[in-house]
């Protein structure tokens, strides 16, 4: 016996109708935020028991002007990381992809800085990151992009990282 189908008679014709909308369009855009990502383990900012009930925001302003905001920024973005490290792409991110590498979407523009849409197969320059990337860091001083692997080695060594 077959598995029974989850999809609602009335998600059925939403589906339909969203597929026909995208077969017929243009450009097709995907805009993504934290929902897309919550289902593959990573926390959102803004729900009770998301990321910002756990730490207050370290501003771009205060961040460049004090090495204090900057250790603790560093000290901030280690413990988000644990969260990062064992994610990967889910349903809904690899359905992008799919669309995607079919030609129906042009981009994708999202305000999570996971790297799951990369991941997923989307290639990078069709991704938007609105907040940048956890798992690139670019230099302040020559715009330079390292990993998160070697700012955390130079951080831990010697605590370059968080110079002016």
């Amino acid at each position: 016996m077959g598995k029974k189908s989850r999809i609602t008679p009335a998600t059925r014709d939403c589906l339909n109708t969203l597929a026909l909308r995208i077969k017929g369009a243009k450009q097709v855009v995907a805009f993504t935020g934290a929902g897309i990502s919550t289902e593959s383990g990573i926390p959102d900012y803004r729900s009770q028991g998301g990321l910002w009930d756990q730490f207050k925001p370290i501003f771009f302003d205060e961040f460049l002007s004090s090495k204090t905001a900057r250790i603790k920024y560093w000290n901030q973005h280690l413990a988000m990381k644990k969260s990062l490290r064992h994610a990967r792409p889910n349903k809904g991110h690899k359905a992008l992809a799919r669309l995607e590498r079919r030609g129906f979407l042009s981009c994708i523009i999202t305000q999570n800085i996971d790297g799951l849409h990369q991941a997923s197969g989307i290639p990078p320059e069709k991704i938007i990151e609105l907040h940048g990337n956890a798992r690139k860091i670019a230099c302040m001083s020559c715009a330079k992009q390292f990993t998160w692997g070697f700012c955390c080695k130079k951080y831990f060594q010697d605590k370059e990282i968080v110079q002016a």
